[in-house]
């Protein structure tokens, strides 16, 4: 009996004590939905389980002193106590986790170049990304526009009649957050497609200019000089021998008066105020 007695007490003397469960660093200890969230203290056994709150989470990686875990998809904005229970078994309540909602983000503008010479229904532009929110505003330069459809990825609307140059578009969600911003280009360079005949009134006739991006202060040139102005010399009957008239973005009337109708090489150019010129379009005329 003396002999058992002994070997109990030599047995208290020499055991190693349990080192208590316990967390003692989070990092981070701000997270969105999704992210993945470390522990460190333990000791960590496998069948530990991690409480965000009242919610149960199994870890993802596990070491003696470490413990990993991804923050539930399905969880909402807020700060949650975080423990580990074992058995029934929780350390103390000695950290929170904030978990905040990912900022939204944009990933691409479609299309991100437009011409200022657009009809209503080819101005639609669609805003693809992230974490777009009920409730998110589209800014256009700080102000906010009207949406046609909305959906977490994609968010699309109708560009309003803009100066033509550098735009920037943002997205804001309910929280205040904001998406960086993204470029959006209009472009007010002109082009000539093609030029047809138009009215002939036997001492002048018409050349029916079409391209795009035409402004009613565009200015056209012929044979490099600018109709209306450097060749908008006084006939003997007092009229103007060349004029153009802009009819819209898309289309301008040159009016000649040519002294003989000999077919010759003309070559047209349209200018715009802010000096973006179109290409050069060569043509056989009287």
């Amino acid at each position: 009996m003396r002999i058992r007695l002994l070997i109990l007490l030599l047995i208290l003397c020499f055991a190693v004590p349990v080192a208590a469960l316990e967390i003692t660093a989070l990092s981070p200890s701000t997270a969105n939905p999704g992210a993945s969230v470390t522990l460190s203290g333990g000791p960590f056994a496998a069948g530990d389980l991690v409480l965000v709150g009242d919610r149960r989470v199994t870890a993802t990686t596990l070491a003696p002193t470490r413990l990993t875990f991804t923050v539930p998809l399905t969880l909402p904005a807020g700060d949650y106590i975080l423990t580990v229970e074992r058995n029934g078994t929780r350390t103390p309540p000695n950290f929170l986790l904030r978990v905040v909602q990912p900022p939204p983000r944009i990933t691409l503008l479609s299309p991100a170049t437009l011409d200022s010479c657009t009809l209503a229904g080819e101005r639609q532009i669609a805003v693809s990304g992230q974490h777009f929110r009920p409730g998110a505003q589209l800014l256009l330069d700080n102000a906010a526009l009207p949406i046609d459809k909305f959906a977490d990825s994609e968010i699309v609307f109708t560009l309003p009649t803009v100066k033509p140059g550098l735009h920037h578009i943002q997205v804001v969600n309910p929280d205040n957050q904001r998406s960086l911003t993204h470029a959006l280009f209009l472009s007010s360079t002109p082009e000539i497609s093609a030029v047809q005949s138009g009215a002939d009134n036997v001492v002048s006739y018409e050349l029916i200019v079409q391209g795009k991006n035409f402004l009613a202060d565009s200015r056209l040139t012929a044979n490099g000089a600018t109709v209306g102005k450097d060749l908008g010399m006084i006939s003997a009957d007092g009229s103007v021998r060349e004029s153009m008239r802009y009819v819209d973005c898309t289309t301008l009337i040159y009016t000649r008066r040519p002294f003989l109708r000999e077919a010759r090489e003309l070559s047209l150019q349209v200018v715009n105020p802010g000096g973006e010129q179109s290409n050069v379009y060569q043509l056989t005329t009287p």
